[in-house]
């Protein structure tokens, strides 16, 4: 398989992001180191692990801020709430009504991590921080020029540089 993404075409829903993710974040947490090789040195993998894990951490925050103190779970409209409040800077008001939309669809990806349940309505936090990363892949400046009718100009936000080809390249 040459790709991520060709390895979790078989797997559908929130399933394949949480796995795919989870490949990413590995190196963050200690679990698997990431490994230099010949055409990623040994320096570029551990300023990658030490973004991964800043990173990591501002989840933890968003996490902390966003749960219900009661069920230690967050919910539809707290999510909503939290991420546009997140990237509110980036959002016109007509492209937040697309923003929107787009978070909704990232909670359902949330909800398909869990083990299926039709009573679970609400994400916990290994859920919710796999939803909150895709709250960030939306394309932000393009919405706001398609929504304000300038046309689509501009990249997805590509918050951990998937796109850009090299392996321990992240963004600060």
């Amino acid at each position: 398989m040459s790709s991520l993404s060709e390895a979790l075409t078989p797997f559908l829903g929130g399933v394949a992001v949480g796995a795919g993710l989870a490949i990413v974040f590995a190196s963050a947490s200690g679990t698997a180191a990431a490994e230099p090789t010949a055409s990623v040195p040994k320096a570029a993998c551990s300023a990658a692990s030490d973004v991964l894990a800043l990173q990591k951490a501002q989840l933890t925050a968003e996490w902390e801020a966003t749960k219900s103190p009661v069920s230690s779970r967050v919910d539809r409209q707290a999510f909503v709430a939290a991420m546009l409040a997140k990237h509110k800077d980036k959002l016109s008001d007509k492209s937040a009504q697309t923003y929107e939309a787009f978070l909704n669809t990232c909670f359902d990806a949330g909800l398909g991590l869990m083990l299926y349940d039709p009573s679970k309505t609400d994400l916990g936090r290994h859920c919710f921080s796999y939803a909150n990363i895709l709250a960030g892949e939306f394309y932000f400046a393009a919405a706001k020029d398609a929504a304000d009718g300038c046309g689509c100009s501009s990249p997805v936000s590509d918050v951990l540089t998937l796109t850009d080809g090299n392996v321990c390249s992240v963004k600060k």
